[in-house]
């Protein structure tokens, strides 16, 4: 416990020394074509996040696979004729949501902007 208390401060301090906080509140269209609109962008941005997704593993597969048989191009003696693969990509959600808040005011909704301190 003696321990935890000073990274408790620690954290504390970063977190204060980063400035005023930003948030967004998404505030949807009144009208019914309006939430049928926002509905049709969050239908578009879970797609978004599971192609992401599935293509994110498929290449922690690949690579996964690649680096066998890197190992074994080494351990064989191939030395500079072996390939090293290039290793994945982190998932990026941050491109759907960008889209998914497009799409938001595009339907009418209104995205307002809060600063805290």
């Amino acid at each position: 416990m003696s321990l935890l208390r000073p990274l408790l401060l620690a954290v504390l301090l970063t977190l204060t020394a980063c400035g005023p906080t930003v948030r967004h509140v998404l505030v949807p269209p009144t009208s019914m074509e309006g939430r049928r609109c926002v509905a049709q962008c969050q239908n578009t941005r879970q797609q978004c996040e599971q192609y992401n997704q599935m293509a994110y593993y498929t290449c922690q597969n690949n690579y996964s696979l690649a680096m066998h048989n890197y190992r074994q191009c080494v351990h064989a003696g191939g030395g500079k004729r072996c390939w090293q693969p290039q290793s994945c990509w982190q998932q990026d959600h941050g491109r759907c949501e960008g889209h998914y808040r497009e799409c938001f005011e595009l339907c009418g909704g209104r995205i307002d902007r809060i600063v805290e301190q």
